[in-house]
């Protein structure tokens, strides 16, 4: 983890991560890991916006096709849940 830029708080987000997979384990939907990492996030004071829609610029131009991630945390860290079966 020492070449993370925003070491501390990528430490506080993968523990709320690890704490929501030590809970469920493998093999339910994507859509129920978010809720309860959301659950997770708040409980542990760690500030993000879910699903907010960003625009992404190539070249200058902002493209029309918007990228929505799963969380942004701490206002900079963008968080992408991947569910799988095992």
């Amino acid at each position: 983890m020492e070449n993370f830029i925003y070491k501390q708080e990528t430490h506080f987000i993968i523990g709320a991560a690890m704490a929501v997979h030590r809970f469920f384990g493998c093999g339910f939907t994507e859509k129920v890991y978010q809720d309860a990492l959301e659950q997770e996030l708040l409980i542990c004071k760690i500030p993000y916006e879910r699903e907010k829609s960003i625009h992404a610029t190539y070249h200058n131009v902002q493209l029309n096709t918007p990228f929505v991630p799963d969380f942004i945390c701490y206002n900079r860290i963008i968080v992408e849940l991947k569910a799988v079966k095992e």
